[in-house]
């Protein structure tokens, strides 16, 4: 990885991954570890600004947001795959939160009972409502575009 580091008072250390245009750094809840991204980057130096925001109140709504992003992955599994529902929220392994470059917010999660090797990407908007479900191979990118649509 290409990097610079910029440390966040609140977030912690950030690594700027230059070829990928993502800057990213462990986080721990205390009940599990993952990774908070930010993706784009106005200069080398530190990551957008709108993107540290967002991330800030995501993590102070972890379990808010984990709720309605896994019950949406869990209904678009269902409607548009023909799955059936899978395992509970218990199954399910957060990798990380990213906010895109549009201001978007990003929960990457795995299930690794019934689909071990697919990443699940649930999308949320301003106002954390979730508007878009994507599928991707497990632990390829922290860019969602590099998912499908589901």
């Amino acid at each position: 990885m290409d990097a610079e580091a910029f440390d966040h008072p609140g977030l912690g250390w950030f690594e700027h991954d230059i070829a990928d245009e993502v800057w990213v750094a462990p986080w721990s809840d205390g009940a599990r570890a993952f990774d908070i991204a930010v993706l784009g980057s106005e200069d080398d130096q530190a990551p957008p600004p709108a993107g540290l925001l967002r991330l800030e109140a995501a993590v102070g709504r972890l379990e808010r947001l984990m709720a309605k992003g896994l019950e949406a992955i869990r209904a678009a599994r269902v409607a548009r795959l023909g799955w059936s529902e899978g395992p509970g929220d218990e199954a399910w392994t957060l990798l990380a939160l990213v906010s895109d470059a549009d201001g978007g917010l990003w929960l990457v999660a795995v299930e690794p009972q019934t689909d071990e090797y697919s990443s699940w990407w649930a999308g949320f908007d301003a106002k954390n409502a979730v508007t878009e479900v994507r599928r991707g191979a497990a632990g390829s990118s922290y860019d969602p575009h590099s998912a499908r649509v589901v």
